[in-house]
């Protein structure tokens, strides 16, 4: 059996000056645009009076004497055109779901198939090395202990438990040696 793909028509993206872009598709067009560059340039029609980016243009250039600023329409080939909150809905929501599925580990955090697939957030962080003193959470353990004295086991009294103020380093200034380096032969 044929499986057809369904056509991708191109995207030329044509400014008032002449200037034609052409783009091979749609998601081509998207992942090349930025959304503040359309949001600001795209028009339906050129030197539309109704137009709202015309009428601020039409009067700033006036007041600071500048040139006319190039409006650009986005049209496939068969000329239907996209206006612009079309563009920018389709940039918008492309990009909120990049960043959903890519940035936010909400979203990620249950993104896999039970005893199929990596559990995301459960390694160590590459870029993370670590911290010097280590970081007890012993205070929620310490607040019941004062709370509720008689069934607390002698070594987790709230005295006995370790505390961020208490703490030792992870590794000890002086440099230990291991019994290791210094054998005979170092195979077996």
């Amino acid at each position: 059996m044929y499986q057809v793909k369904p056509y991708k028509p191109r995207i030329r993206f044509i400014g008032n000056d002449g200037t034609v872009v052409e783009y091979a598709c749609w998601e081509d067009f998207l992942d090349n645009m930025n959304y503040w560059y359309l949001h600001s340039h795209v028009v339906t029609k050129f030197n539309d009076s109704r137009d709202p980016i015309t009428i601020d243009w039409y009067f700033e250039d006036l007041r600071k004497k500048l040139p006319r600023r190039i409006q650009y329409m986005v049209r496939d080939e068969f000329g239907a055109v996209f206006s612009r909150d079309e563009v920018l809905e389709a940039i918008a929501s492309r990009n909120r779901a990049k960043r959903y599925t890519k940035h936010l580990w909400i979203y990620n955090k249950y993104d896999f198939i039970y005893r199929k697939t990596p559990v995301p957030y459960t390694g160590k962080r590459k870029s993370h090395r670590g911290s010097f003193y280590k970081r007890p959470k012993t205070a929620q353990e310490k607040r019941w202990g004062y709370i509720d004295t008689e069934f607390i086991r002698g070594r987790r009294r709230p005295h006995m438990l370790p505390d961020s103020w208490e703490d030792v380093p992870r590794s000890d200034t002086r440099v230990r040696k291991s019994w290791k380096k210094y054998r005979r032969t170092q195979y077996k």
